[in-house]
């Protein structure tokens, strides 16, 4: 939990400058296949099946754990960034 919650945090903190802005939603549409997380959740779990296998310390847990969530929430900002590129942007909004 500590590791999962510390890569979440050093995320946030490195994407964002800091944790004191008060963040907005984004008007932008991204694309359908952007909702189904296969590739980032294949990476994260990747990572800490590495970790589990390379790392055969008590610090193990703490370290897949941090990787796996700071490595989900990288390629998840990724994986949307492109979906964002390959949304149609001629479709009015739905209310």
């Amino acid at each position: 939990m500590v590791g999962a919650v510390s890569g979440f945090g050093a995320v946030g903190g490195a994407a964002f400058g800091g944790f004191t802005r008060e963040l907005t939603p984004s008007p932008r549409r991204t694309a359908l296949w952007t909702s189904f997380h296969v590739v980032p959740v294949a990476l994260s779990i990747g990572a800490a099946a590495l970790t589990a296998h390379f790392v055969e310390t008590r610090w193990s847990w703490p370290i897949a754990g941090f990787l796996a969530t700071a490595i989900y929430l990288l390629a998840y900002a990724l994986h949307v960034t492109v979906g964002r590129l390959d949304a149609p942007v001629d479709v009015p909004d739905v209310p």
